[in-house]
């Protein structure tokens, strides 16, 4: 209770204005000088913003907020966005912290002012630091946690196409093998004669059909699929509970078809079976690569299934 906000500092806030804009008024002056002559406590704001001018006017905009009660939802919200604008900027918390300290150092500066206009009391000035404070370092450690969760995707996600690149692909399916799972199937398939659109179109229009053909990928896909791209055009497609000869040949040749009416292209592919053909997924891509590698020699437009001799068209004429 000693550091809650409370009636008494309330009516003490209401009754010492001038006091409460003079003290606000010193700690700009502080911290804007600390800012001076320090100029790497503004992170990484582009430099044209690394002035004392801009920094007096960043803080003279939080004059109201603060001259007014902490409870109410402008303070609050004023608070929180102090609280993303430093993580954003990369300023660590404790520069924030050292900067509104100095609130203190104003305050006992006016105080020993026989000028100054009174000023509420110190625990009352501590009660509203705090709950500044405790607002702006809650948000600041909520929008790291988000930007955290956000680099870890973007660490897992292929920046072409949107499926997930090799780490997430693996995690993913290391998540699922870790836990009570069914059997699937692990399908490596690349494009016939890629080389050749680079070579005839140029790179833009052969990033286009890797993004078009990501896109066809999902639309085929069934909810608990996991879609990969593992570099160049090279694609993992990993289907739980699809291991049927038979749902393989449709689900394989179906894709195939709309990738043919859509881009006019085909493409070869190996399958592994978990648990059959492998038990991680390192073991599986080496299975099912070895098959997709039967395919091409075999003339291309074909799947091979890891562990057999048997050759499928993905294409029917």
């Amino acid at each position: 209770m000693l550091w809650q906000w409370g009636i008494e500092d309330e009516k003490a806030w209401n009754l010492h204005v001038e006091g409460i804009n003079a003290l606000f008024s010193e700690w700009v002056r502080l911290a804007t000088k600390a800012v001076e002559d320090d100029a790497s406590l503004f992170g990484d704001l582009s430099l044209e913003f690394q002035t004392a001018d801009w920094f007096h006017s960043h803080l003279e905009a939080y004059r109201l907020t603060f001259c007014a009660s902490p409870e109410t939802p402008a303070s609050r919200d004023s608070a929180r966005r102090v609280g993303f604008a430093h993580i954003y900027a990369h300023v660590p918390p404790s520069v924030y912290v050292g900067l509104y300290n100095l609130m203190f150092s104003g305050y006992h500066a006016l105080e020993a002012d026989p000028q100054a206009p009174d000023l509420p009391p110190l625990l009352t000035v501590r009660r509203r630091w705090l709950s500044d404070m405790q607002t702006a370092l809650d948000t600041y450690a909520s929008a790291l946690s988000g930007l955290v969760s956000s680099w870890s995707s973007l660490a897992s996600i292929d920046p072409l196409t949107g499926t997930l690149n090799r780490r997430g692909l693996w995690q993913h399916i290391t998540s699922d093998i870790a836990s009570p799972s069914s059997p699937a199937a692990f399908i490596v398939w690349d494009l016939d004669h890629f080389k050749t659109i680079n070579d005839r179109h140029g790179h833009p229009e052969g990033d286009r059909v890797l993004q078009q053909l990501a896109a066809l990928e999902r639309r085929q896909s069934r909810v608990n699929d996991a879609l990969g791209r593992l570099g160049g055009d090279e694609f993992v497609w990993w289907a739980p509970g699809l291991l049927d000869r038979v749902a393989l040949c449709e689900r394989i040749q179906g894709f195939a078809r709309v990738l043919y009416r859509q881009e006019g292209m085909t493409f070869s592919a190996g399958v592994a079976r978990y648990p059959l053909d492998g038990t991680t997924a390192d073991h599986l891509y080496a299975a099912a690569d070895a098959a997709l590698y039967r395919a091409k020699h075999a003339g291309r437009q074909r799947w091979c299934m890891a562990g057999t001799e048997a050759v499928y068209p993905t294409l029917r004429s």
